[in-house]
């Protein structure tokens, strides 16, 4: 890898009050709009979505680096959305509720793993709200 590196993506919109498309590097365009509109992705619900996928690519990154068989992985993130003093709103807290399964004698491992995860996890680390983790640990 050389860095810095540099993510792009690109809006186009429908024309159609606040719907639009955003694409992604070549991928197909998802349809966005603003909050709670039916069928499209809002920002809001995709960045606590980010969130929630950057700690889990980050757990799987050091858990196969560290040969750790999971046998499950889910997950649950809440954000909490507040009025800002200064006007507007912002994001008070992203809590994620990860649920992972690992064999009894690695749920310790397991645990330190995703402790890690959560100190290198790139989003949490840019995020200017706090982003708890509140994980369960269940033996296979």
């Amino acid at each position: 890898m050389n860095f810095p590196m540099v993510y792009t993506t690109a809006y186009r919109w429908t024309g159609t009050g606040d719907v639009g498309e955003e694409q992604v590097a070549g991928n197909e365009p998802i349809r966005v709009s603003g909050p709670m509109v039916s069928g499209n992705f809002d920002p809001e619900h995709l960045f606590v979505a980010t969130a929630e996928v950057c700690l889990a690519n980050t757990f799987f990154f050091f858990a196969s680096n560290s040969r750790l068989d999971v046998a499950a992985y889910r997950s649950s993130t809440e954000g909490t959305l507040e009025k800002a003093p200064e006007g507007g709103f912002r994001f008070k807290e992203v809590v994620i509720r990860p649920v992972i399964s690992v064999e009894q004698q690695a749920m310790e491992r397991a645990e330190r793993l995703l402790e890690k995860a959560h100190r290198f996890c790139l989003v949490a680390r840019s995020l200017c709200c706090p982003v708890l983790v509140e994980p369960t640990f269940l033996p296979t």
